[in-house]
């Protein structure tokens, strides 16, 4: 598993704090798919950059799993609603996207208002929360957003699919299972109240 840095940046004095730019800057500058053309024919010798989400045909992915930047800077881009809405686009039906989200114990705000503009853009949004040691607060949160089946209910992604015996990789986990599936979805009350406002 690949490891980075703590979230958060240093302020004055040296303490870290989870301050982050507003969700959902507005979008400028060229597009990711118009400067990546730019970049490749400039440069016969770099390796080819990844495609966009708007340059990918629809339904082609069942789960984007999107391990972005704080949302500040050049990542910003990476949290607006265009990019979450070329996502969904290249989502098949019924499948997922899954992005980082900051930590509920240090940027609660960011966490609910992604939960609240991403609910016009999904059919189904939540918000959880995994423990990793090296990040600002123990942990980081994830926001995962659904696409329904035409006609058909959409899914929630708190309950796994299937048991990790049924997936034959019983043994080779060390940090996932059933039960760790869930609890990342069990959030503290005020969060949750918070969240549930939010949508």
């Amino acid at each position: 598993m690949q490891q980075r840095s703590g979230r958060g940046r240093k302020a004055a004095g040296g303490k870290v704090t989870g301050k982050t730019s507003p969700p959902f800057p507005p979008a400028s500058g060229p597009t990711s798919s118009s400067s990546s053309s730019s970049s490749s024919s400039s440069s016969s010798s770099s390796p080819s950059p990844s495609p966009s989400p708007s340059s990918v045909p629809p339904s082609t992915f069942d789960v984007i799993i999107n391990d972005a930047s704080d949302p500040c800077g050049p990542s910003e881009r990476l949290y607006s609603p265009a990019f979450f809405r070329d996502m969904r686009r290249a989502l098949s039906p019924g499948g997922v996207v899954c992005s980082q989200c900051e930590s509920m114990w240090v940027n609660l705000d960011f966490a609910v208002d992604m939960v609240a503009a991403l609910a016009g853009v999904f059919d189904g949004v939540e918000y959880g929360y995994i423990m990793v040691p090296t990040y600002p607060g123990g942990g980081i949160g994830m926001i995962l957003g659904r696409k329904a089946f035409e006609g058909c209910e959409v899914g929630v992604c708190k309950r796994p699919t299937r048991l990790v015996k049924e997936a034959g990789v019983v043994g080779t986990m060390k940090y996932y299972s059933g039960k760790t599936h869930r609890g990342a979805f069990q959030l503290p009350r005020e969060v949750q109240r918070r969240m549930d406002e939010a949508v």
